[in-house]
């Protein structure tokens, strides 16, 4: 019986382990840098993700001066004993700071969009 666990022969159509490990490097990489970028608006700073074998780490500042580790794997966004599905979400629950910036741009982006569709309607009645 074959070991389910052994490399793919390099005949085999089955990618490496290392490609497997490379793919799961830089999808977590790209992924948690795309992430951070979504919430720089609520935080102090932010360092760039770098490779932690499979997963990927990046630290934050909190607005209240705290720091996090993040680490990104296929399990989701950790942060110590506390793991959430995105950056989002972890601090949403670990920061009332970094809630409030969020409920801040929330309403801030609702009223914009709130001011284009009441302009789009004045334009309208214009046009009749």
């Amino acid at each position: 019986m074959s070991n389910p666990s052994a490399s793919a022969p390099s005949d085999s159509p089955l990618p490496s382990d290392a490609a497997v490990y490379d793919r799961a490097t830089h999808w977590a990489l790209a992924e948690l840098d795309a992430q951070v970028k979504e919430i720089l608006f609520g935080v102090e700073s932010a360092t760039p993700a770098q490779e932690d074998g499979t997963a990927a780490v990046a630290t934050v500042k909190l607005l209240d001066g705290e720091w996090l580790q993040l680490r990104l794997d296929m399990d989701g966004v950790h942060a110590g004993e506390d793991s959430f599905d995105c950056v989002n979400s972890l601090l949403l629950n670990k920061s009332p700071q970094f809630a409030a910036a969020f409920n801040r741009s929330l309403a801030q982006q609702l009223a914009a969009v709130v001011a284009e569709r009441e302009e789009a309607d004045r334009r309208a009645e214009e046009e009749l």
